[in-house]
């Protein structure tokens, strides 16, 4: 099986992930997930939201749902957004959300079949400035460990009443055991928006590479 620089399996040659820049270290600083169609010649344009809908002039938007749909795997994917009513930290998401070859319950998505996973999350933040800086936090989370976490501070200028709006998303690709849970928390969940862009909050994940 091929892999990439970093010993992930590229097994599906319609995926790749793809670097923008490293940092001191000689990391990668940004991987994307790009959809590989030679037919598009609009292909390696940059998105500011890797799960924003965008048109295509087919009948699919331009996101992580249509790359899923249009994908040859099939076996184990999910696409949620988040619940309207977030009261606490660990976020849960609605019930009629698409949900293949893997299990919801509680906030989580539970693993029916072994191998190599991609999981995105993206969440809008809606915040009312109080006198004083708010940090925002999302957390990936693998059973109960948190895996990828992202945090921003919002309100560093003290401005009273000022609305600020903030995206943060993430990303992980890991290899996952039969009934290994999935879930997404974070920090300061009142400021999560699900009325101005109620469909931006989104928690995905697909089958990458099958290791059964």
């Amino acid at each position: 099986m091929k892999q990439n620089h970093r010993g992930w399996p590229l097994s599906n040659p319609q995926l790749s992930l793809v670097s923008h820049g490293c940092d001191p270290d000689g990391h990668s600083a940004t991987t994307t997930l790009r959809h590989q169609d030679t037919t598009d010649s609009r292909r390696g344009r940059r998105r500011s939201s890797i799960l924003s809908p965008r048109k295509t002039e087919g009948n699919c938007s331009e996101d992580i749902l249509c790359i899923l749909e249009k994908a040859p795997f099939k076996k184990s994917w999910a696409y949620l957004q988040a619940s309207k009513h977030i009261n606490k930290t660990k976020l849960s998401w609605n019930k009629d959300g698409i949900v293949h070859g893997v299990r919801y319950q509680d906030g989580n998505l539970v693993i029916q079949f072994p191998g190599w996973y991609f999981i995105i999350c993206q969440l809008q933040f809606l915040v009312k400035c109080p006198e004083h800086p708010v940090d925002l936090k999302l957390e990936l989370l693998i059973n109960k460990d948190v895996k990828k976490q992202t945090l921003v501070t919002v309100c560093e200028s003290g401005a009273q009443s000022k609305n600020i709006y903030q995206n943060l998303s993430q990303f992980l690709l890991e290899h996952l055991q039969v009934n290994t849970t999935i879930s997404v928390k974070v920090d300061k969940f009142q400021y999560v928006d699900t009325n101005t862009f109620p469909l931006e909050n989104v928690l995905s994940i697909f089958l990458y590479s099958s290791s059964d």
